[in-house]
């Protein structure tokens, strides 16, 4: 009983978007944001999935090989995970 309205009480703000006309504007351009950038970002996991894919076929080692390297490209996961680490320029102490 008293919880619920108490939560219902925190949407008396959700009014100011009525009566304030600028921050009405703001959070329409917001939801208006919010497909493009999930695009962008669609294509962005797309490209990189396809260098991991590419760097598996070009830089796995094969099973026989001795694996004294860290940095394998044996298996996607750790080629997505590599491309991401080197898009965004973290963890370039320790790949892996």
């Amino acid at each position: 009983g008293l919880k619920v309205i108490r939560i219902l009480r925190a949407f008396r703000v959700l009014r100011l978007v009525n009566k304030l006309e600028a921050l009405r504007l703001l959070l329409s351009a917001l939801a208006a944001s919010i497909v493009p950038i999930l695009n962008a970002f669609f294509v962005l996991l797309l490209a990189t999935a396809i260098f991991a894919i590419l760097a598996v076929g070009l830089f796995a080692k094969s099973p026989s090989e001795d694996y004294e390297d860290p940095v394998e490209f044996a298996r996607f996961s750790m080629a997505f995970f590599i491309m991401f680490q080197t898009m965004s320029g973290d963890g370039w102490g320790g790949i892996a």
